[in-house]
Formats: structure tokens, C-alpha cells, sequence
């Protein structure tokens, strides 16, 4: 289905979790039935309507799961929230270009704009056009 991520994603995420890392799903999403399909499919935990990039969500689980920020990070593929949401927390970030089709005008619109600030101002032109096997570390 198109509203669930892929079978690589969720391989991903099963082997991470085996190693004992910690994963949750925040999303400042409204969408509950798709929210839950995800959840579903990728067999982890969500928070929805989370109001990235405040950092509340990120307090939360910070405190209810004694984090340690050394060894955690925020991955996300939108700039202005799941970065700069991890940033304002202190919290390391990778940068994961979005691979999905996007749903909204807005979004395709907030894409492109990102697509052209990284290009020109956050990552180093040696750094460029390094696919998902080298993700920007921002």
C-alpha cells in the first residue's frame, strides 16, 4: 500500500531493535488510520500530533525512558521539523532524504525548497549527491 512503508524499511527497523536500539515513531500527523497502518506494519510504537519541531515529545521521552543524549538521534526527512525538532533538544540528527511519493502540494513545495537548501548552504559540495548510503549527518 502506498500509505505503508516498505518491506526494506521495516527490515531496517527489526534489525536495529535486535541490537537494542530504541525506536518510536513521531509524527505531527492528525491521521490516525494511516498512523495505525504504520504502526502495524512497522511493529513500533507512535506518537501522533507531537508538534515538531517543539521540543515536548522529545522531552518525554527523554525523561520516561532515561535517554542518554550521547547515544541517541532523531533520523528524519524533513528539515524544518524532525531536524530542527532534534536540534533545539540537543539531540544528533541524520538527515534522510524523503523516498515516498508526497501526498500534499505543501509538502512536494517544503521538499524542494529543502532539496535547494541543502544543495547550496547546509552540506559540503565534497558531500553531495550521496544517496541514501551516505546520509547527511546535519
Amino acid at each position: 500500500s502506498k500509505n505503508v512503508p516498505d518491506w526494506k524499511a521495516k527490515k531496517l527497523l527489526r534489525e536495529w531493535k535486535e541490537r537494542g536500539f530504541n525506536i518510536w515513531l513521531i509524527s505531527n500527523s492528525a491521521q490516525i488510520k494511516r498512523l495505525i497502518k504504520i504502526v502495524e506494519f512497522l511493529e513500533t510504537p507512535a506518537f501522533m500530533k507531537t508538534l515538531k519541531p517543539l521540543p515536548f515529545i522529545y522531552n518525554k521521552l527523554v525523561k520516561e525512558h532515561n535517554l542518554d543524549l550521547k547515544s541517541t538521534a532523531v533520523i528524519g526527512d524533513q528539515l524544518f521539523t524532525d531536524i530542527l525538532g532534534g536540534k533545539l533538544r540537543g539531540i544528533k540528527t541524520i538527515y534522510s532524504y524523503p523516498v515516498g511519493k508526497e501526498l500534499t502540494e505543501h509538502r512536494r513545495l517544503m521538499i524542494a525548497f529543502e532539496k535547494w537548501l541543502l544543495e547550496t548552504a547546509l552540506i559540503p559540495k565534497d558531500q553531495r549527491n550521496r544517496g541514501f548510503d551516505g546520509i547527511p549527518h546535519l
